[in-house]
């Protein structure tokens, strides 16, 4: 599994088409920084074919970023579960 962080220039709608195929190539829910930025886990490796897959670059701008494990910062503690999790799945899936 991989982690990445999706960024876009504006927010997301909810029932939007970029949304529900995120949360199909996602391992798992998506965590929503805000409403234009998400992180999600899913066994895609590469970042162009996940632009491709939700369309950034058609009729949207925004940017595909893959994370090494390695981020700091201060937010709510449901993001650190969320990624004390996703970097167990992503350590399981190695072994």
């Amino acid at each position: 599994m991989y982690l990445y962080m999706v960024v876009f220039d504006e927010a997301l709608s909810e029932d939007g088409e970029m949304l529900q195929t995120i949360a199909r190539i996602s391992e798992g829910e998506p965590f929503r920084l805000k409403d234009c930025c998400l992180l999600m886990l899913t066994p895609i490796d590469n970042p162009k074919t996940i632009r491709d897959l939700i369309g950034i670059g058609e009729d949207s701008t925004g940017a595909v970023f893959k994370l090494n494990g390695s981020y700091s910062g201060f937010y709510d503690e449901k993001l650190w579960e969320w990624l004390r999790v996703a970097r167990e799945n992503q350590v399981h899936e190695r072994v």
